[in-house]
This record gives C-alpha cells, structure tokens and sequence, in this order.
C-alpha cells in the first residue's frame, strides 16, 4: 500500500506533514525550477528534439517531461506554434500509451500538468520558477484533492468501479485548479517579487474550495455505504454461527431435558441486534469507522448477533434466577416471556445494560 498524502475525515481534512522533493511538506503537488529560455532559442527543430529524446525512455516518461517541454512550447515564435503544439501532442500521447495514463492536461502559460494516473491516482506538478503570484492557499487544496483519489484507492482496493467516479473528480478539480492558477498567472506581469493574487482569483479560489468540498463529502457518503456493506455481510456470518449454536443447544436441551424457554433468549436477542442494525441502516443512523480494513469490518459485524444473543441470555438467566425481582415471569407464557425479553436486550443495548446496571450485591 502506497504512503498517503492526507488524511480524510467525514468533516475537516488535515494534510499530513510528509516532505518530497522541493517542497518542504508538501507530497504529490510537485514544484519543478524548469529552464527558462528566451524565444530566440528555441525552435521547433529544438523541441522536436526534445521529444524524441523523451519517447527514447518508453515507459519511463514522466508528467516532468511533458511539463518542461510545455514550457519551451509556449516560448515558441508565434508562426511555429501549431508545429510545436503537435510535438507536444506526441509527447503526451506517447506519455498516455507508455504508462497507460487516463487522461492528461497540460498547461502551457505557467507551464503545469495534470494526470489521471493507470492506478486512479492524480498527480500535479508546477514550474514554481514561472509562477508570478503567490499561491499558498492554493497548495492545501491540491494536497486535499490528491488526498480524494488517494483515499478512494485506499477505500476501494479491489473495486475499481467505486473508486473511479471519485478519483475522474479528483482529476477534474484539479484540472480546474492549474487552469484558474494559469490564468491568474497570465494577468501579472515577470517581476522580481511575486504579486498578491487578484479578486478574480479569490474568487475562483471560493468556487474550488466549495468543489473540493462536495468531492470530499460524496467520498465520505460512499465510503460509509461501502462500510456498511461489509459490516452486514459480517453481520450474516455471525446470524449463520449463531444458527449453528443454536441449534446445537436445542439438541442439547432435548437431550438433558431441559425447557426449551430456557434457549430462546439467545436467538432472539441475537435476531434483535440484526433488526436494530438493519433499522439505524434504513434510517441513516448508522455510523462506521469507514477507514477500518475491510476485515475489521466484517468481523464487527459478525460478532454482532453474538452479542445480542449474550445479552439476552445474561437478562433471562437474572430474570429466571429471581436475582432482578421486579419483572415476574407468566407460567404459562415462559417461552413467549424469554423470546420477547431476549429480542429486547438484543435490540436495545442500553435497555440491556440498565437490567444489568440494577443488579446489586447483597
């Protein structure tokens, strides 16, 4: 399992502190210093070369690649352009082909690239020595939109079709990003010090954070239902166990002559924690640990019934040991009286242990 970039939460998403390449704490928004070169130097023979140098490495062209040739694009004279464009063109086809790359976007003006990666992971690399304004707030939002893909990759190993609607938004958003960073970039002009970003930028800044926000909650959304998935198919095993037992303690009690109402409490307050859990599903009350291992999940659920069934059982043997003196057990209903008391406890946790809560030494 790769080392994630961030963390995310049902409600705030704090990166992680990790260090790469140039960047102090930043992981996966990558920065490059590129090469600045006047437009006289550069022609298409140059960049043709360039990209034939690059596709000579196969499968190990890189997003750098395509970045640093992106920006001797855009220093091109004007009548060599469409011939420039068509270099880099290859070179991100090339790119797409070699790595089995979903999709990319390249952005000439500062330059940058964006890429939807084979694994569902996004990556975003800048040329920090182009950029003419300060983009601080802007590097939180990369890190939590790369932390949306990263988390659905962790989520949905196996599932490919689960995660990829969330890492294609986590590309998309990202792409929006770089674009609005671009174009902000285009309205200053080179200077020693970078500018303060423009209104226009802020505000494209509100539109991405709302974005990154609706992303990060449709993530939790599905990351829960998925939980929840799992947490029930634990939740059948542990039923399918406690039939097992059950049945088990019918032979048992059949054999030693023992009465059947004796028995029932454990099913039902096993059947009670299913119904329970199957209510606070339909009604949305339900909450996992949806960061939990798929195992982990499943065990839960599976330990479930069992609980129910221990509850019922410990609140029928006080009942019928006379230990918790105000409920009277009808002689001619016993089993009836034991299989409701036993859904209830399985049902109702709490009511369980306020039962057990009254129970006091003499």
């Amino acid at each position: 399992m790769s080392k994630p970039r961030t963390v995310i939460a049902a409600r705030s998403i704090p990166p992680r502190p990790v260090a790469r390449n140039l960047l102090p704490q930043v992981e996966g928004v990558r920065f490059v210093a590129g090469v600045t070169a006047s437009p006289e130097a550069v022609t298409v023979a140059t960049i043709e070369a360039e990209v034939d140098a690059a596709e000579a490495k196969a499968g190990a062209i890189k997003l750098a690649d395509i970045v640093r040739i992106a920006g001797l694009v855009r220093d091109v004279s004007p009548d060599d352009a469409p011939s420039a464009d068509q270099q880099l063109q290859r070179l991100v086809t090339a790119y797409k082909t070699a790595n089995a790359v979903e999709a990319v976007a390249v952005f000439k003006g500062i330059p940058a690239g964006v890429a939807l990666l084979k694994d569902d992971d996004v990556e975003v690399l800048i040329r920090k020595t182009a950029l003419r304004f300060g983009i601080k707030e802007v590097v939180p939002c990369l890190l939590r939109i790369e932390a949306i893909a990263q988390d659905a990759r962790q989520y949905w190993k196996k599932h490919e079709s689960e995660r990829k609607p969330h890492s294609q938004r986590a590309y998309g958003i990202a792409s929006f990003a770089v674009a609005a960073i671009e174009q902000e970039n285009g309205r200053h002009v080179p200077g020693d010090q970078p500018r303060d970003a423009s209104p226009s930028f802020k505000d494209d800044l509100d539109s991405l954070k709302h974005q990154i926000e609706d992303a990060e909650r449709q993530l939790a959304e599905a990351a829960q239902r998925s939980a929840q998935v799992r947490y029930g198919r634990g939740m059948l095993w542990g039923a399918g166990a406690l039939v097992l037992v059950t049945a088990m303690l019918a032979a048992g009690f059949q054999h030693w002559g023992v009465k059947a109402a004796y028995g029932v409490a454990a099913p039902a307050g096993g059947l009670g924690a299913i119904v329970s859990v199957l209510q606070r599903m339909t009604t949305g009350r339900l909450s996992l640990d949806y960061r939990a291992t798929a195992g982990m999940l499943t065990a839960f659920g599976a330990v479930r019934p069992l609980i129910g069934a221990i509850f019922g059982v410990a609140i029928m043997a006080l009942i019928a040991g006379e230990v918790v003196s105000f409920l009277v057990v009808p002689d001619a209903n016993e089993l009836a009286f034991f299989a409701g008391l036993g859904f209830v406890a399985g049902f109702n946790e709490r009511f369980a242990q306020d039962m057990l809560a009254t129970v006091r030494p003499e």
